[in-house]
């Protein structure tokens, strides 16, 4: 199918920047801001299938608006003989947002599937996320409608229907849970609004040198952990500890009516995936990574000679050490944009949502350098 119609995305920038040094060049500072537009944002887009075409449609859709600014710090806190050390900072700050669909209502990336809810909406940024959020509630009642009656159960309800055992099933399929605003309820944006990274390096004995570098993301930064859903509350996954012990819980005959109600507030923090696409599967993304620690040693000229080589330098590397995070998945850096843009065109656009990959590995290396 072509489109006669089909334009290039056009992308506009402005950028303004500077860079200076104090205390003779011993702190440097630099400092970017930028605006930019793209218009005829490209999008394939699923036209109805009664026209005689199944494949999605490559079309130009709208417009795309983002700013942000780049500031960096460094700085030379000691240079002495046989001993320096140098430190940095910077800071990337992010805000962008669909400004125009030529009137198209939202579009959700991936349609095809149904689990992963990332969309473009104007006035959102691209990729934002909207699914399954609980129903707020009166005190004494959850939002649970086992009897189908429009209201939420009360706790006395609850605990006269778990009076005897019940599989986890019975409070999921039926649509017994009680969502605020269908599937449509926002669940955050998946860019951060800044990230960067700090650290520093610094020489000693003259021939040791340690280098150090931290990376973090920060600020409304939303992570979609489908693997989550998974283990949480498909037949095929189940098998985290928190789902075995709920459904203990309510299968158990000899659990009473509270523990068993216990159990049932405590499956309103797993339940996921369908009917409730996006519940309990979106969490902070938020992260400090202890990126790289290595430690290098420099030889001797003549240790250097012993084996017929101008230089000789042992590194001992460190990378992934650590991390911090709230999130509630694997891995806040894994996910599975970029795999799948053969069969989705629009995957770019799906960003940050963790779907069976594998963590990014600790490794610990020990090279040897000669130089000739």
């Amino acid at each position: 199918l072509g489109n006669p119609n089909l334009k290039p995305e056009v992308a506009t920038e402005i950028e303004v920047g500077t860079e200076f040094g104090l205390f003779s060049d011993r702190v440097g500072f630099e400092a970017t801001y930028w605006d930019r537009t793209i218009d005829d944002l490209l999008f394939s887009v699923q036209y109805p299938v009664s026209g005689g075409f199944t494949n999605a449609q490559l079309t130009n859709v709208g417009q795309m608006k983002a700013h942000g600014a780049e500031i960096g710090l460094k700085g030379f806190v000691i240079q002495k003989p046989g001993l320096s050390l140098d430190l940095f900072a910077n800071v990337a700050l992010l805000h962008q947002e669909i400004s125009d669909l030529g009137g198209a209502p939202s579009l959700k990336i991936s349609p095809n599937y149904a689990r992963i809810r990332n969309f473009l909406k104007v006035g959102y940024a691209p990729g934002h996320m909207f699914g399954a959020k609980l129903k707020s509630v009166p005190a004494g009642s959850l939002p649970y409608d086992i009897n189908k009656d429009g209201t939420p159960d009360t706790e006395a309800q609850m605990l006269a229907y778990l009076a005897v055992p019940r599989d986890y099933t019975n409070l999921f399929n039926g649509g017994v849970i009680m969502l605020e605003n269908g599937l449509n309820s926002d669940l955050g944006k998946p860019t951060p609004d800044y990230t960067g990274s700090f650290g520093g390096a610094a020489t000693f004995r003259r021939n040791f040198r340690l280098n150090a570098l931290f990376e973090y993301k920060q600020g409304n930064y939303t992570y979609w952990c489908l693997v989550c859903g998974f283990r949480n509350a498909s037949p095929r996954g189940t098998n985290s500890d928190e789902f075995t012990r709920v459904q203990g819980a309510l299968r158990n005959p000899a659990s009473t009516a509270q523990q068993r109600l216990v159990a049932a507030k405590e499956w309103l923090t797993l339940a996921s995936l369908t009917p409730y696409q996006g519940l309990n599967e979106t969490s902070d993304g938020s992260f400090v990574r202890f990126r790289e620690l290595s430690l290098t040693y420099t030889a001797p000229k003549d240790w250097a000679a012993r084996v017929r080589a101008r230089d000789l330098a042992v590194s001992l590397t460190g990378r992934n050490l650590l991390l911090w995070t709230k999130y509630r998945g694997v891995d806040p850096e894994v996910t599975n944009s970029g795999r799948s843009t053969a069969n989705d065109p629009n995957a770019f656009f799906q960003e940050n949502v963790d779907s069976f990959g594998l963590p990014i590995p600790r490794r610990i290396g020990l090279s040897v350098r000669l130089g000739f």
